[in-house]
């Protein structure tokens, strides 16, 4: 249901293009696996990927970790996660909370679509 929600009052041009999507083929880190990619921009910090994860290398959203806060939802197929040590797969119509900078990977065996977003809380005056 909050999946439904954002996607209706998402602005247009905040979620991925195919354009965008053609590029993603793995995640870009640094050496504290800490992802390198902007999620949003400073008035708007938040960002909807709608993804499927035969995008990427190997069916594998590697090791990562980010400042924002992440919800994943799993709109079809099946998702393993790692998240800090805990390990469990998911299936659709179930999701996720991830915490801001907990480490997390994500994989498939097949084709899934897992729309996430993630989002930063700010000190902004228009929060």
């Amino acid at each position: 249901m909050l999946y439904n929600i954002v996607k209706q009052i998402v602005p247009e041009g905040t979620a991925m293009s195919q354009k965008e999507k053609k590029k993603l083929v793995s995640i870009k880190t640094d050496d504290t696996l800490m992802e390198a990619a902007l999620h949003g921009i400073h008035f708007f910090p938040y960002k909807l990927y709608d993804e499927n994860i035969t995008d990427y290398d190997f069916n594998c959203i590697d090791w990562h970790w980010h400042t924002e806060f992440e919800f994943v939802y799993i709109e079809s197929g099946i998702v393993h996660f790692n998240v800090g040590e805990d390990n469990f797969d998911m299936s659709e119509g179930q999701g996720i909370f991830i915490n801001s900078k907990v480490v997390h990977k994500m994989h498939s065996e097949n084709d899934a679509v897992i729309p996430n977003f993630l989002f930063l809380l700010t000190n902004s005056p228009i929060f």
